[in-house]
């Protein structure tokens, strides 16, 4: 499952989150060990005018021991007939629902034996509105029964043994209305009319072993794409008129699929491949074996008007999914604490295939990039490890799709694939995929794998970071003498709090460090305990302690080596910059460094061309802006930034220019973004203004590149006329990026008049529940309107909830880390301790230690910053 898109990332500098810890409503349980299944005959009957379903289905299964009553899981379903069968014996059930456990108990009259048996059952649900099970989705003109079943919904569809172990094979058949189709993880083997008038039925081709939650289907009237990759059928297919939308994503995938054929010992292992766009979908995507599930905004674009940034994301979100395809649905976790296994993998596989076909996106710079969120949330003393302590509920195991998950464990199996060689790395997947193949697997499965191929302790190396939370922070001190360095590492735990900063650390992690410096090419040496002195045999003038950027750990330099570093910043590597200012930063929130030194260090980065970086370096300008500097000094931030980006206009010009790179293209568009918004400066201001206008009117008249920071920066200094415009443009819009843009710009207007205008909307059904949250999270990004914000939030909350579902209802909570402001921060303590959230507990956490940093930031910083803009 993918997370929310990139552009759902709002005031990155305060909210520091990657919550997708939805919430269930129950206290679901394991399933007793006596019964196993190995087939289901399936048949599901959507009733799309009534908004409900029908089914029937056989379940082989294998019973180890002898027992009266057989336990499912079921959710909101009715189960009318319930029917054992061994042998010559068939045997009526008494069914008895559990829904606080999420289950379904059979009891028969006689015990089934031990040995095969047959399960029957009927039953009936509603498509529900949740995006969670059987759903209902909707478009402008009809509607369509789709499928979201990770991690635990496959049991609102039907009555299931709904855990990621118990593999099955599957024969599904869909009844549906004559003129709508039906698309499942496998090929349709039959298509019949009937049985009533009116229908047709739909059989598809037996599965491969797979869990329930990669089951799909989806009914309605889809169009599609069709081409095909190494004899592997594929198709693109969305609701009707946006068909053509898909043909940037056809072609990733026939890119991207053909990459992964070469990279595994095992290629694609299912007998097709579809994409499906859907108008409602609460994640990002769904890697269904075989069908696989997308938002539109994942997977659809407009070639003529789509920015880089719109094309990239999909790239990397098809190549996720299918990445998934080897990573969870050929090898599944065996159980939900191991979901790094699945979701960490492919967030560290979906950038090759994409480096690959397009090396001007810059794939592995943009991965260490990622990592910073990543080592964000790692900061939190409410961190989890990779590897969960606790993943047995519903609410439990939704918590951990979040940074740590796929982020964290992408960087860590970065960090060990420069260790070990990437070849041998390679192989090391091969083997685990190939022993595990339609299995299941643990973690431990895994690093046994590499550590065998490459006769390293990654055993070691890789159990502390997968079973030990947080993130270390190693001291690194140089010394020189007779021709001979020696890099002194001392290593600890990195936590946001200076308080806890200041305390011991008994955390122990064993990492590769890997040192470069002038003279010195890069070595990785093993660190493992707390203390640890390396020798080199040259005497460099600096020395880096994290070459390539790799390592999943913060450096922090003794002050003559730190020195050293920032005077070169420009000559790193572009990798190295990126994470010697990402550290920078770091360092500066627990107080190690100074708001003056942090930007003295961007300063001397010169005329960077690698956008990352800029990303990266030019980060917390908005934030210090708005919130740390005090109004009487933001006159002079606001020269010190126009100074800033002074070289860059010069260099690149305010406009596109024929030929030039997409950094380039990417640099400009920020530099004009810190122009207007951090130094309101009105010439660009008025540009971009203009430029939003042109956009509103025709968006193939704009570049794609300046289009989305027009409209963000037009918002934030418009008036109702340019709202309006906006709003009607968001009616008419015909491409998902336009409408997101658009939705988030509504909630982008600096005058509070306007922000509740677009706060109200969100109660209205012109905005979809998957998109509720867009506005709310943009009119949080400046400090005066947070509190119009929340107190929104506060008035309205059951309502908002009711239209968020089961499925997103712990959004809500990543507002919190966005209240830098000790009255909001303890009136939303307050709310949220009368309205508590299931599921919500950890992320929740998180964001108030995110709202204490932020507060506490300002407090020890804002002087510091004052006397050194006054002089």
């Amino acid at each position: 499952m993918r997370t929310t898109p990139d552009y759902r990332r709002v005031v990155v500098s305060v909210i520091v989150s990657c919550a997708i810890a939805w919430s269930a409503a129950a206290h679901a349980q394991r399933l007793p060990s006596e019964i196993v299944p190995s087939h289901y005959s399936l048949t599901l009957v959507p009733n799309l005018g009534a908004a409900t379903f029908d089914g029937t289905e056989e379940i082989s299964v294998h019973v180890s021991a002898a027992t009266d009553t057989v336990v499912l899981n079921a959710l909101g379903l009715e189960i009318s007939e319930a029917t054992g069968i061994q042998g010559d014996v068939t045997l009526p059930g008494q069914v008895t629902l559990n829904p606080n456990a999420q289950q379904a108990t059979l009891t028969f009259a006689q015990p089934l034996r031990q040995g095969d048996a047959r399960i029957r059952m009927r039953f009936a649900g509603t498509l529900n509105e949740q995006m969670a099970g059987f759903y209902m989705s909707k478009s402008d003109k009809r509607r369509y029964a789709v499928t979201q079943f990770e991690p635990t919904d496959a049991r609102r569809a039907f009555p299931c043994f709904d855990e990621p172990a118990l593999k099955a094979t599957f024969d599904i058949t869909a009844v549906v209305d004559v003129g709508d189709r039906a698309i499942s993880n496998t090929p349709i083997i039959a298509d019949k009319p009937g049985p009533a008038a009116g229908k047709h039925s739909i059989q598809f081709a037996t599965t491969k072993r797979l869990p329930t939650y990669l089951l799909a289907l989806l009914v309605g009237d889809f169009e599609c794409l069709e081409d095909s990759t190494d004899g592997v059928p594929l198709r693109v297919c969305a609701t009707p008129g946006k068909r053509e939308q898909g043909r940037f994503a056809l072609d990733a995938a026939k890119v991207i699929l053909s990459f992964y054929n070469k990279y595994y010992a095992m290629p694609y292992p299912f007998e097709k491949l579809d994409l499906i766009a859907i108008p409602d979908f609460a994640a990002g995507a769904m890697e269904n074996a075989g069908a696989i599930v997308y938002r539109e905004s994942a997977l659809l674009l407009d070639p003529k008007t789509a920015s880089i940034d719109t094309k990239r994301l999909i790239a990397v979100v098809v190549a996720h999914e299918m990445a998934h395809q080897w990573f969870g649905d050929l090898v599944t976790m065996d159980w939900w604490n191991n979901v790094w296994l699945n979701e960490g993998f492919a967030t560290w596989m979906s950038s090759k295939p994409l480096d690959a076909w397009k090396p001007e996106w810059n794939m592995p710079l943009r991965d260490i990039k990622d990592t910073e969120s990543s080592l964000a949330i790692d900061s939190a003393a409410s961190t989890h490890a990779i590897q969960a302590d606790r993943a047995n509920t519903p609410t439990e195991i939704f918590q951990l799709f979040d940074g740590i998950t796929y982020g964290k464990t992408a960087a860590v199996l970065r960090m060990v694939e420069q260790y070990v060689g990437e070849e041998t790395f390679r192989k090391g997947v091969n083997a685990y995929l190939m022993h595990h193949a339609f299995a299941n697997a643990t973690a431990e499965d895994f690093w046994t794998a590499i550590a065998e191929v490459s006769a390293k302790p990654v055993d070691q190396i890789m159990s502390r970071l997968v079973k030990q939370p947080g993130a270390p922070l190693l001291a690194v001190s140089l010394t020189c003498s007779d021709g001979h360095a020696r890099a002194t590492v001392q290593q600890r735990r990195f936590v946001a709090d200076p308080a806890r900063m200041a305390t011991d650390s008994p955390e122990l992690w064993t990492l590769p460090v890997c040192f470069r410096g002038p003279g010195l090419s890069t070595a990785c040496e093993l660190l493992s305990q707390k203390e640890q002195t390396f020798r080199f045999d040259s005497c460099p003038v600096w020395i880096i302690a994290n070459a390539s950027g790799r390592g999943y750990y913060r450096p922090a330099y003794d002050e003559a080596n730190g020195t050293r570093l920032a005077a070169v910043a420009h000559d790193l590597e572009p990798s190295e910059r990126l994470g010697f200012v990402r550290d920078a930063w770091e360092l500066v929130r627990v107080g190690k460094k100074s708001v003056p030194e942090y930007l003295q260090t961007v300063q001397a980065l010169g005329l960077e061309q690698a956008e990352p970086v800029t990303e990266v370096a030019w980060g917390p300008l908005e934030f210090l802006g708005n919130d740390v500097v005090a109004a009487v000094d933001r006159p002079r931030y606001r020269d010190w930034v126009r100074q800033l980006m002074a070289p860059y206009v010069a260099a690149f010009g305010r406009e596109p220019r024929q030929g030039e790179s997409d950094d380039v293209r990417q640099i400009r568009s920020r530099v004009l973004a810190r122009l207007a918004i951090v130094a309101h400066d009105d010439a660009t201001i008025r540009q971009l203004r203009g430029i939003a206008e042109r956009y509103l009117r025709d968006p193939e008249s704009v570049d794609s590149s300046l289009a989305g920071v027009a409209i963000e920066v037009g918002a934030m200094f418009g008036d109702a006329t340019l709202y309006d415009q906006m709003l009607d443009a968001l009616r008419t819009a015909s491409t998902p990026e336009r409408q997101t843009r658009l939705e988030y710009g509504l909630g982008g207007f600096a005058d509070p008049s306007l922000l509740k205008r677009a706060l109200e909307r969100t109660l209205t059904p012109a905005v979809r529940n998957q998109d509720l949250m867009d506005p709310i999270y943009a009119g949080l990004r400046l400090p005066e309107n947070r509190s119009l914000v929340w107190n929104f939030v506060k008035a309205n909350y059951d309502q908002i909830q009711a239209r968020q579902g089961s499925y997103l209802q712990t959004a809500i909570v990543g507002i919190v880390g966005a209240l830098c402001d000790p009255g909001l921060r303890d009136d939303a303590r307050a709310f949220f301790n009368a309205h508590p959230i299931e599921g919500a507990e950890v992320t929740l956490q998180q964001q108030f230690e995110g709202a204490d940093t932020c507060i506490r930031f300002v407090r020890d910083q804002r002087e510091a910053v004052g006397a050194w803009l006054r002089r």
